[in-house]
């Protein structure tokens, strides 16, 4: 199971950003660009945009991108997402 397909099942994330946001602080988040994260867990190959609209409507601050796994033509291009 691709973790991407977890994040819209988790409501408790939405909660925790508001907490956080309620003390001043901004919350981020981290993403692989390729295949894997540098950990090994999934990267976000094939849903970049699904999770950067699940990131949106909890209110990420800011995502941290890596690029383990993926090569820099691909990182290159990127996608556009229009909210």
């Amino acid at each position: 199971m691709q973790i991407s397909s977890t994040l819209q099942q988790k409501p408790e994330v939405c909660v925790f950003v508001v907490q956080v946001h309620a003390k001043g602080l901004k919350f981020g988040i981290y993403e692989d660009f390729g295949n894997y994260t540098c950990a090994g867990y999934p990267g976000i190959l094939g849903y970049l945009e699904t999770d950067a609209e699940t990131f949106a409507s909890w209110n990420v601050d800011y995502v941290k991108l890596d690029g383990c796994y993926s090569h820099p033509r691909d990182m290159d291009r990127g996608q556009i997402v229009r909210t």
